[in-house]
């Protein structure tokens, strides 16, 4: 499973994307767009959640579990994601 973390600033604001692949062959996935509105600052739950959300879709369509999970990551800084995946 590959996951794709992405944060922007823009006019309109910050926001944060998330997609993961949901079957084996990496052709289908899921994705969720949300906007922030604390100066930026990613929701506690949201990363987790989505990852939780993936994964459950992932299972579901593969009926077992991803043998290797890789994160990419553009826009938070190591211990930004460190904290997310940990509250997984």
């Amino acid at each position: 499973m590959q996951i794709g973390i992405a944060t922007t600033k823009g006019k309109n604001g910050h926001y944060v994307s998330i997609v993961g692949t949901t079957n084996s062959d990496c052709t289908k996935f899921h994705s969720s767009v949300l906007k922030l509105n604390n100066g930026g600052n990613l929701p506690e739950n949201f990363a987790s959640k989505t990852f939780e959300h993936i994964a459950k879709k992932y299972y579901k369509k593969n009926l077992n579990a991803p043998d290797v999970i890789i994160v990419y990551r553009e826009g938070l800084n190591e211990k930004q994601i460190m904290n997310q995946i940990k509250s997984c």
